[in-house]
């Protein structure tokens, strides 16, 4: 009997791994194309079964084992699966991302043309969306804004579709005077009415530099023991007198 000896491992193409008596036997070298009884010869181009290969290739295992083989794209974990039969299944790769480390994208956003971007992480997730910029506009439609105006008052504007802003309303809300304004209301010479922070009128103050208020010559206080004084006209004091019976 006649015998093909093959150093890969395969059988001759050109005679078909039969020798003229039409024996098909096979030397094998490195023992890589073997089967293992789960084909008719074990060879795959001549009907040996797959399992029978990764068997001889990988060992046999117990079914419902799990191999990890390292990482696989998208951050994920290649696994092999023993299967029903014991032999290793096909790997596949689990427990992916959503995207590769360092891959930007970027979306639009506001009304106006604005952008904003994101990268992947290192562990194969998308980070954070960045601030909307570029929008073209100097406000965001639908935005107000407000500023106080005349006596205490307010107005406000908002923002148009075309993300600028509309006009300022009329001044609304105001009070009956403007903060540090003066009037002598229903006060002696002497003193003024001051408009308050808050655009409301006060009660009747001594003006700047008044010391009294005149009264019409009446008004007066004690200045010591037995003395009184009186405002004069100019709105100050007069001189300390000596009074009996006043009270002083």
């Amino acid at each position: 009997m006649a015998t093909d000896e093959v150093e890969d491992g395969r059988p001759d193409p050109g005679t078909g791994g039969q020798d003229a008596g039409g024996d098909s036997s096979v030397i094998i070298e490195d023992g890589s194309w073997g089967g293992n009884g789960g084909g008719t010869s074990g060879f795959p181009g001549l009907g040996g079964s797959a399992g029978s290969q990764q068997d001889a290739a990988t060992g046999a295992c117990t079914p419902g084992d799990l191999k990890n083989l390292g990482t696989c794209f998208l951050c994920g974990t290649s696994q092999q699966t023993c299967s029903s039969a014991g032999v290793w299944g096909t790997p596949i790769c689990v427990n992916q991302g959503t995207c590769n480390a360092g891959d930007q994208e970027s979306q639009g956003c506001g009304s106006c043309g604005g952008t904003q971007t994101r990268t992947c992480q290192s562990n194969c997730t998308w980070g954070q969306w960045s601030a909307c910029s570029g929008s073209g506009g100097v406000c965001s439609p639908g935005q107000v804004q407000t500023q106080g105006c005349g006596a205490c008052g307010s107005q406000s504007r908002t923002c148009q579709n075309n993300c600028s802003w509309g006009g300022w309303s009329a001044c609304s809300g105001q009070g009956v005077c403007t903060p540090g304004q003066t009037k002598a209301g229903s006060c002696d010479g002497c003193s003024q009415q001051v408009c308050t922070s808050n655009c409301t009128w006060s009660s009747c103050q001594l003006k700047s530099g008044s010391q009294c208020n005149y009264n019409a010559g009446t008004t007066w206080q004690c200045c010591a023991a037995g003395k009184w004084q009186f405002c004069s006209s100019s709105c100050q004091w007069f001189p300390c007198q000596a009074c009996s019976g006043c009270g002083c």
